[in-house]
């Protein structure tokens, strides 16, 4: 989700990557995540050395427990998404 500075050049910036097609559909204002479990696989398989999530991140109860359930998990409140819609 943010893996360049601007367009698709440089390094990542904390901002997302606002990519047509790649990172958002600009017609459904979905977001478009680059793997199907990204808040287990991408963050398990991170290896920009020498840097390394730890796995207090992961978050593998919002794939296999109901959604009740993955809400008690102490990491559960780790992850937030704002934003916001301009109008033209």
């Amino acid at each position: 989700m943010d893996r360049f500075s601007h367009g698709r050049t440089g390094f990542p910036d904390n901002k997302f990557d606002y990519i047509p097609g790649l990172t958002i559909d600009t017609e459904e204002g979905w977001i478009i995540f680059p793997t199907l479990k990204p808040f287990l696989n991408n963050l398990a398989e991170y290896n920009f050395f020498p840097e390394v999530i730890d796995s207090s991140y992961w978050y593998p109860e919002i794939y296999e427990q109901l959604k009740v359930q993955a809400q008690q998990v102490n990491n559960a409140n780790l992850y937030t998404m704002d934003g916001y819609a301009v109008s033209h």
